[in-house]
């Protein structure tokens, strides 16, 4: 069950769930990333997630529609896979 904790700016009770949010430390299944330019090789974006290629596949990763990475000349390249702890922390520490 959620608790209502107050309100927000439309004065709609706001409540606190039990399930953890999505940058919670934690040891799911987490793969740490990079989105490289694909003309210049420069590292644009470095970041975890949990629906990564570990999760779907290899090339079939969740995290970036192929249509937006196309769009933007970008690639996804599967840095570490670890839990989600181990990935954020490291990548913390790039």
């Amino acid at each position: 069950m959620d608790l209502v904790v107050g309100s927000n700016f439309n004065n709609k009770a706001t409540k606190i769930s039990k399930k953890a949010h999505g940058n919670t430390l934690n040891d799911a299944p987490a793969e740490l990333y990079k989105l490289v330019d694909r003309k210049t090789g420069k590292i644009k974006k470095i970041g975890e997630t949990t629906h990564g290629e570990r999760r779907h596949g290899r090339n079939r990763q969740r995290r970036y529609p192929e249509k937006y990475l196309d769009e933007q000349g970008l690639r996804y390249k599967p840095i570490k896979i670890g839990t989600k702890k181990i990935c954020m922390i490291d990548r913390i520490n790039l």
